[in-house]
């Protein structure tokens, strides 16, 4: 399972540029990082897109995003953000919803999966939420 050893030396394992991917994403800590990284790295890898919502109910930060940097920076702009995920026809295939430092860094708890507060609960978000949960996408996996 994804725990907190595995986020405290995860950089050694990921390529230089990969590396500094994770460090666009900001307002949250390395534990939340690495798996939004995961994230959005296995949606856009599936070949969908992302749309965050990160306060605003009529308009997302960003709509239909493959653009892996653009993500990044848009994320944890807000305490919270809601991943809406596309496939390439436009229509929403589910979504996540997201609260950084929602206590994955607190001595005791370390557990970095509690950035995904929730999800929708059907086969494709379940799958990706079972990867991130056993670090699929890291290193060797």
């Amino acid at each position: 399972v994804l725990g907190y050893n595995i986020c405290r030396w995860i950089t050694h394992l990921l390529p230089p540029k990969e590396t500094i991917m994770i460090e666009l994403i900001e307002g949250c800590n390395w534990q939340d990082r690495i798996v939004v990284y995961l994230l959005v790295k296995h949606i856009l890898s599936d070949g969908h897109s992302i749309s965050i919502w990160n306060g605003d109910p009529e308009e997302p930060e960003i709509d239909k995003s493959t653009d892996m940097s653009e993500i990044f920076k848009a994320s944890t702009a807000a305490d919270e953000d809601v991943f809406a995920i596309h496939n390439n026809e436009g229509k929403k295939l589910g979504w996540f919803y997201l609260i950084y430092c929602n206590g994955s860094a607190i001595k005791g708890a370390q557990e970095p999966m509690m950035v995904i507060n929730d999800h929708a609960n059907n086969a494709y978000c379940n799958k990706l939420y079972q990867k991130l949960e056993y670090g699929e996408g890291l290193g060797g996996h």
